[in-house]
């Protein structure tokens, strides 16, 4: 992985405020994930993190990420 890819990959999760990977990697693209911040006081804390089969996957659009102000900012 080059560092302009990881730099990209960084800038679109924050401005995303969430990180999701839809078997976008030839190498694992038997899998989906998503990971959201866990955030205190304007700090993260930690990630939660969920991995699953693209397979199982046969419902787009059935998780919504929104942001704390209640916008909705990603589907998957």
């Amino acid at each position: 992985m080059t560092d302009a890819l990881v730099r990209n990959l960084i800038r679109r999760v924050r401005a995303d405020g969430f990180g999701s990977n839809h078997g976008d990697w030839t190498a694992q693209s038997k899998i989906g994930a998503v990971a959201v911040p866990i955030v205190s006081r304007e700090r993260v804390l930690a990630s939660l993190n969920v991995v699953f089969l693209s397979t199982a996957a046969l419902y787009p659009g059935l998780v919504q990420v929104h942001s704390r102000e209640g916008k909705l900012v990603g589907v998957i």
